[in-house]
């Protein structure tokens, strides 16, 4: 059962501001290039090996206001995901209740944190998932498959 980290992490995350006014984000904002190493465990299907994947992709990020922005990934697999975050300094921490759907999967993040240092930004995130995996064809091709289970990603990017 292939399984790419890029199509099921489908985002990583950074800030960029759209207003003349300095805010808390504005160290955030902009478009970053950006590499990850993705750890996944499977829960379902019973036995599954365990797998780590390397992948990267953009990343743009707007300024929401109040501490608060969005960035949205675009993959090299050709996954989009946004998610918002809130900002403290030179680290944001991800919203709580935030989901992304990438590649017949659902993924839920419970928790994802930035560090910003100059113009490299560091990223942690941890997430469940579930959903379908398999092309379903016929001629040998994989069956759809259902699957859930745990992961873990770092990212390292630099702005653009």
């Amino acid at each position: 059962m292939p399984l790419s980290a890029a199509s099921l992490l489908g985002a990583a995350a950074i800030a960029a501001c759209s207003s003349s006014t300095t805010t808390v984000s504005d160290g955030f904002v902009g478009t970053w290039q950006c590499s990850d190493t993705t750890s996944l465990s499977f829960a379902m299907p019973p036995g599954s090996p365990a797998q780590q994947e390397s992948g990267g992709g953009t990343l743009t990020v707007v300024d929401d206001g109040g501490n608060v922005f969005t960035a949205t990934s675009h993959t090299d697999a050709g996954v989009t995901c946004s998610l918002r975050y809130s900002v403290a300094g030179n680290s944001a921490t991800l919203l709580s209740g935030q989901s992304c759907a990438t590649g017949g999967l659902t993924v839920t993040y419970t928790s994802k944190t930035l560090a910003l240092d100059a113009n490299t930004m560091t990223g942690n995130a941890s997430f469940s998932f579930t959903g379908t995996l398999g092309a379903g064809g016929s001629g040998g091709a994989p069956q759809p498959q259902s699957v859930s289970g745990s992961g873990s990603t770092s990212e390292t990017c630099t702005r653009m």
